[in-house]
């Protein structure tokens, strides 16, 4: 019996070969044909993370969306710190048109005030004109994600700091898939509609 159920399967598995073969491929929609053949996944660590994030800040040709946790800018940060390059790629973009939109985490200590974690880099973008919110203070934005023109996104460990990008060991994928970009679009737009815009919370 098991004889026999073996020689099935390989006739079965041999006819969609041959099916494949034969063109049954060119059947299919040329978009789904398009979503199968671009689908990329890519591990990121470290310095190649950031290189990666910025060309496609560089590329992006309609909206960036970004969530994250902690973006720490250093008051004496130079051109050359990492989370500054990333800033101002995100300015740059923001002006040549890109739809930008970055959503950070609005922390509270125990006496109410603000952490001020994310404050340098939330205040560097508002006053650059790129729209920043904050997060709901009684529920924590703890998302590393990046959303660029609706198809490439980058989820992962990674916050954006000079130790993420250059001493911690952070496991960071980039994924090229419209279905997926929809849905993590989807849920951070949840957050951001949530949110309250930097200008609005007093700074």
């Amino acid at each position: 019996m098991m004889h026999r159920w073996g020689w099935t399967l390989i006739i079965l598995l041999s006819g969609v070969v041959l099916l494949g073969r034969m063109g049954v491929w060119q059947a299919l929609p040329s978009n789904e044909k398009a979503h199968l053949a671009t689908d990329t996944i890519s591990f990121l660590e470290g310095a190649d993370y950031q290189k990666q994030l910025i060309a496609d800040f560089t590329a992006a040709e309609s909206s960036i969306f970004i969530a994250l946790f902690a973006c720490v800018l250093p008051d004496d940060a130079s051109q050359r710190h990492p989370v500054r390059q990333l800033l101002d790629s995100l300015v740059d973009a923001h002006r040549r048109g890109v739809e930008v939109h970055v959503l950070f985490d609005y922390e509270r200590r125990r006496d109410g005030s603000e952490d001020m974690v994310n404050h340098n880099a939330a205040e560097y973008l508002a006053q650059r004109a790129v729209p920043v919110r904050r997060s709901e203070p009684n529920r924590r934005a703890h998302m590393k994600t990046v959303v660029i023109d609706d198809v490439v996104v980058h989820i992962g460990s990674a916050n954006w700091t000079w130790s993420a990008f250059r001493r911690n060991r952070e496991h960071n994928l980039r994924v090229s898939d419209v279905a997926i970009a929809s849905d993590v679009l989807t849920a951070c737009m949840h957050a951001w509609d949530a949110a309250s815009p930097q200008e609005e919370l007093g700074h």
